[in-house]
């Protein structure tokens, strides 16, 4: 008996310690994630919309793309554009809302500091999104990853979206659910989240058909698009 206690008492202290580093390492794997969640990814710092120039490149950005559209072309004429994240992004600070509030619309609420960063075949689309529920401290950046596709149809399909939470990334086959959830309620109409959902599930096209008709009738058709770090080239033809 005296044997058995012995061994008793020695593996009381053993098995508490283990019981106690489980807890430890679970408490820091948390602390981690929380933090992950609540910091700012590496894309997103590296795009800042609050540069001295960043509103002459949202201006010259607008200018050059309306200009380009517009521009007389043969029928049949092939022409591409490229786009740098970084004046994207400057351009969705401080042209966006305006170009939203000319159309009598505005901002979703809560959604505020929108960013785009283009890799290699993907685009990262991200916002700081403040809730009302759910014990946030202070908005959050919320983005989505994901892989345009355009279709011989002419309709551009998402492959591969995933939502990332500061820098904690979301499994990649919840992505549709997982941005409706971090959407804060009410942002925007029911029925553009059910088209957002559909869209980024792969049930239905983001876009029908990449294509947009001119004042004067022409019709502009995207016929590629090329995703690289930093930018993305996009090429059209006249109609």
């Amino acid at each position: 008996m005296a044997v058995k206690e012995r061994r008793a008492r020695w593996w009381r202290p053993v098995w508490a310690g283990g019981v106690l580093a489980v807890v430890l390492c679970g408490t820091l794997l948390l602390g981690g994630a929380w933090l992950l969640a609540r910091g700012e990814p590496a894309w997103w710092a590296a795009l800042d919309p609050g540069a001295p120039d960043a509103k002459s490149r949202a201006e010259a950005l607008e200018q050059g793309v309306v200009s380009a559209i517009h521009r007389a072309r043969e029928r049949g004429e092939t022409w591409t554009v490229e786009v740098r994240d970084r004046d994207a992004t400057a351009w969705l600070v401080h042209r966006f809302p305006r170009w939203l509030a000319n159309r009598g619309r505005s901002m979703p609420r809560g959604v505020s500091q929108l960013r785009v960063s283009f890799g290699a075949g993907e685009v990262v689309v991200g916002a700081a999104v403040a809730r009302e529920t759910g014990g946030w401290l202070g908005p959050r950046v919320v983005a989505l990853r994901a892989r345009p596709v355009l279709r011989d149809s002419g309709a551009v399909t998402i492959q591969g979206a995933s939502v990332e939470v500061g820098s904690v990334a979301l499994p990649a086959s919840d992505g549709a659910a997982s941005l409706g959830e971090w959407i804060p309620e009410g942002a925007i109409e029911d029925e553009m989240r059910r088209r957002i959902e559909m869209a980024l599930s792969g049930e239905a096209p983001a876009l029908e058909r990449a294509s947009i008709q001119l004042e004067d009738g022409r019709v502009i058709r995207v016929v590629a698009i090329e995703l690289a770090p930093g930018r993305a080239r996009i090429t059209c033809v006249n109609e």
